[in-house]
């Protein structure tokens, strides 16, 4: 799992994620946008709703009335807070519902069989209809009218192209003028069926694969005191791979750059070594925990094991590249085949080599930390 960093534009996201869903209207170029779906309107038709002589239930009008305040001050939070933020937010919820202020989630009033309190909160922060693709209309495209902003467009917002979770598969969105393909999934860090009212927040919305999102972590419990937000942190800054190679004298061969008798583990035998996780030195033990549960949430080093070819090849890198083999490369191709002397290092290493270049490439993570442990340049 790598740190997600959206570098100095975070605000522009975010203002762009929190107009285009909330307000009524939203300026894009020289055209002012009528958005008819905005949460401002939902939140008013709930109000509206809850306040009628024949469904009025002010147990559930105050959440949203609540929404509505010093100019929707608490709904702005919602979409734009920071993780740290969001786990106040649920805080602050479960607070008013253990004193009656809010109804439980399952709340429904009595006689009414059409809606739950969580049905109304899904109503407004409704992800279903975010993730739906628009349907193309031609004199819209013509006209200049853009659709309207969905999963797609945060997608290409965020611009993630790998997983933050695995660091396995690639997580590029795809789209030809307003046609949607190809897009990650999102997954909810905190997750939107106990969570409804996170269903849309910037900060909740974690670009992933399939797996990860609906085969691993599917609808686990995470927190902020329990697991590692890829939005504030990655699992490099606690963890790092290592190789244990069941023979100590061909560990120490590689690790001294010895050539000796490697046959039996270039060709075929990957059961003579593992992987695993170790801390980082000056890891302190809370956020270790952290990193532990998180990694084994996403079968870490399960799913890795599935990959030692990759490791095979970066022990051979290991005693085969040197910096005067480095030096050959730059004086032949530089300026030819490669632009400078991190372009060779990214042959030869087969990916990128540095921490902020984590999310270009999958397997980075562990290429960087077993460059690092058997001394490969990088």
């Amino acid at each position: 799992m790598f740190k997600i960093d959206l570098g100095k534009n975070s605000n522009v996201f975010l203002d762009n994620h929190y107009n285009r869903l909330v307000e009524n209207s939203f300026t894009l170029g020289s055209q002012k946008i009528k958005n008819e779906s905005s949460l401002k309107k939902r939140i008013d038709n709930r109000i509206q709703l809850l306040k009628s002589s024949l469904t009025s239930d002010p147990l559930c009008e105050k959440f949203f009335q609540d929404l509505k305040k010093d100019n929707y001050k608490w709904l702005k939070i919602i979409i734009q807070g920071d993780p740290k933020q969001l786990s106040k937010v649920i805080a602050n919820v479960k607070t008013r519902i253990s004193k009656g202020v809010y109804p439980n989630i399952e709340y429904m009033k009595k006689g009414d069989p059409d809606k739950k309190f969580g049905d109304h909160i899904r109503y407004v922060f409704n992800y279903d209809a975010f993730i739906t693709k628009p349907k193309i209309s031609k004199s819209k495209v013509k006209a200049g009218i853009p659709y309207k902003y969905d999963a797609y467009k945060l997608a290409e917002a965020v611009n993630v192209n790998v997983c933050p979770y695995c660091n396995r598969g690639f997580t590029f969105t795809l789209t030809k003028g307003e046609e949607r393909l190809v897009r990650p999934e999102f997954d909810h860090f905190f997750d939107k069926a106990t969570y409804p009212y996170l269903a849309l927040s910037f900060y909740n919305l974690i670009p992933s694969c399939h797996i990860c999102n609906s085969g691993l972590k599917h609808d686990a419990a995470f927190t902020l005191g329990n697991n590692l937000h890829p939005y504030l942190e990655g699992l490099d800054d606690y963890l790092k791979f290592t190789v244990k190679l069941k023979d100590k004298k061909l560990l120490d061969g590689i690790r001294k750059k010895e050539i000796k008798d490697y046959i039996s583990l270039f060709y075929g035998n990957l059961d003579g070594f593992s992987l695993d996780l170790i801390h980082r030195v000056g890891c302190e033990r809370k956020n270790l925990r952290r990193a532990n549960q998180t990694h084994k949430v996403f079968k870490t080093i399960d799913l890795f094991e599935m990959h030692k070819d990759l490791i095979v090849e970066m022990l051979q890198s290991a005693l085969i590249y040197n910096e005067s083999l480095i030096q050959e490369y730059i004086i032949n191709f530089e300026g030819k085949l490669f632009r400078n002397r991190e372009d060779i290092l990214r042959f030869l290493n087969r990916n990128y080599m540095k921490k902020e270049d984590l999310s270009k490439r999958p397997f980075s993570k562990i290429n960087q930390d077993i460059a690092v442990e058997f001394g490969i340049p990088y």
